[in-house]
């Protein structure tokens, strides 16, 4: 397993925070681009996680997660 921030053998990771609507699915928190180490972002969903959710996305080196709204519960990354 490589660091996600700065891998030695590829660039730095790149963060972008999007709009609503902007990711290809509802439910997608975000996406994971392994060749340019970039991961973007659904604003509105990410600022809804729990801090500890939010270290784990930035760490993410998934090709997406998906979220998930229990009732009355606090946002959460999709098992």
């Amino acid at each position: 397993m490589s660091f996600a921030f700065n891998p030695d053998d590829g660039p730095a990771r790149l963060i972008r925070f999007v709009e609503p609507g902007t990711l290809p699915a509802a439910n997608f928190l975000a996406v994971y681009v392994e060749s340019q180490n970039l991961v973007i972002i659904d604003r509105e969903h990410f600022e809804r996680l729990s801090d500890y959710d939010r270290r784990q996305v930035l760490r993410t080196q998934q090709p997406y997660l998906e979220i998930e709204y229990p009732a009355n519960r606090p946002a959460r990354l999709a098992a």
